[in-house]
């Protein structure tokens, strides 16, 4: 038959690293582990919309094994996620508004995960809470708050119209109009994201981690830390599922 004649096409071939999986000797961005290495932690905000008055970083500090306690003003490049989300800070600095429970506003490094998070519980955080808007179609209104100043809440809008529309509908015996709306949703990938970062003995930072995009990583990194791309590496190990969300 045809389909004999191809080697792949139609044949029962194993996936590339299933024998490292399946055996458990393949690894993943945690078990990439040395016994001196620090723990890294995010404290993000429980407001969806606030401004940031004050955060008061010292008593975080005086906890043992804390080794250092970062805040937006901290970062020295650009306190973004990248050129695509410049108005996404890494970390929100004092006067600035947070946007969403997700949004960042100090990042701890410490001895082991429950003095990290010690050092998270320690921080104040003072906030002005601000109006939020919540409702897509209250956010399209033309007088709508603006979630961002000088910028509209529309991030794009595509019309699209197959064949002659009004001549479909004046043919029509019935025409029936609605919104349909579906539940959210998530990626729902088993690893957790994370990464792994060190210099090595020429000074690059060796970042691992189980990402999709080790390009767009290493120029984010570059980006925040203020060097060049060629100081930068990104080693991506086996990744434990991601379906767009890495």
């Amino acid at each position: 038959s045809v389909m004999s004649d191809f080697t792949v096409i139609g044949k029962r071939t194993p996936a590339k690293g299933h024998r490292e999986i399946i055996t458990g000797h393949a690894k993943y961005t945690t078990d990439f582990y040395s016994a001196d290495m620090l723990v890294g932690r995010l404290l993000y905000t429980q407001h969806p919309c606030a401004r940031v008055l004050n955060i008061d970083t010292s008593k975080a500090l005086e906890i043992p094994g804390v080794i250092a306690v970062l805040t937006g003003k901290d970062v020295p490049g650009e306190n973004s996620y990248d050129l695509y989300a410049t108005d996404q800070p890494l970390m929100i600095e004092v006067g600035g508004c947070v946007r969403y429970q997700g949004d960042a506003v100090a990042a701890v490094a410490a001895k082991d995960e429950a003095t990290a998070q010690a050092a998270l519980d320690a921080i104040e955080v003072e906030y002005e809470q601000l109006e939020g808007l919540y409702d897509v179609f209250a956010a399209v209104e033309p007088k709508a708050k603006q979630v961002w100043p000088e910028r509209s809440n529309t991030l794009s809008h595509n019309f699209s119209q197959q064949g002659d529309v009004e001549a479909g509908f004046a043919e029509a015996d019935i025409i029936i109009e609605n919104t349909y709306q579906t539940q959210l949703m998530e990626h729902a990938y088993l690893e957790p994201e994370g990464a792994v970062s060190m210099y090595d003995e020429n000074g690059i930072m060796m970042v691992y981690a189980g990402c999709q995009a080790p390009h767009r990583d290493r120029r984010q990194v570059a980006r925040s830390l203020g060097v060049a791309e060629s100081q930068v590496r990104v080693v991506v190990p086996y990744v434990g599922g991601a379906f767009g969300g890495k």
